[in-house]
């Protein structure tokens, strides 16, 4: 696993030691970023963050502020050692909560919610809560062999296909 691009591009970052996270791919990765173009200086929430991977390459690419919501204390242990790693670890809020719990706690909104929560555990309450969040832009990788969930007052504009996994995005 690797940041694709930006002001870290190339660098190496460790994915978590438990079968518990399912990491993006890097080609889902840097699909993802390519999408979303240019993001400097926009707010972006990595949910179900695992090893922070899409949240360290947010920061690679200027995003900010960037937070990072995970529960399980060995997938944060790796986001901290990876941001630790790149220097970046002020730049990046880890919060290790639930999701439902983070959701009650902070009322913050962003510009980029980014949520990739376990295929087997998909609680579509807590995604559109997430989805409210979304200022612009609500990305939620899923199965392939789900549908994307129906989101009121947001249009689906796009979904593609990556292995067993879909990202689709949410205006």
């Amino acid at each position: 696993m690797r940041i694709i691009g930006g002001q870290y591009g190339g660098y190496k970052i460790q994915g978590p030691k438990t079968a518990a996270t399912r990491p993006i791919s890097d080609r889902a990765k840097e699909s993802l970023f390519n999408m979303l173009g240019d993001i400097a200086g926009l707010s972006f929430v990595d949910a179900y963050a695992g090893s922070g991977s899409v949240g360290l390459e947010a920061i690679s690419r200027a995003a900010e502020p960037v937070v990072a919501v995970e529960s399980g204390r060995e997938a944060v242990a790796t986001i901290q050692v990876n941001a630790q790693h790149l220097g970046v670890a002020n730049q990046l809020e880890v919060r290790q909560l639930a999701v439902e719990s983070w959701l009650a706690a902070d009322a913050r909104r962003f510009d980029i919610v980014f949520a990739d929560p376990p295929f087997q555990a998909v609680d579509e309450v807590v995604l559109l809560r997430l989805a409210e969040r979304a200022e612009q832009l609500f990305i939620y990788k899923h199965a392939r062999r789900t549908r994307p969930i129906d989101i009121p007052e947001r249009e689906l504009v796009r979904s593609r296909r990556y292995g067993d996994s879909v990202l689709s995005f949410y205006r």
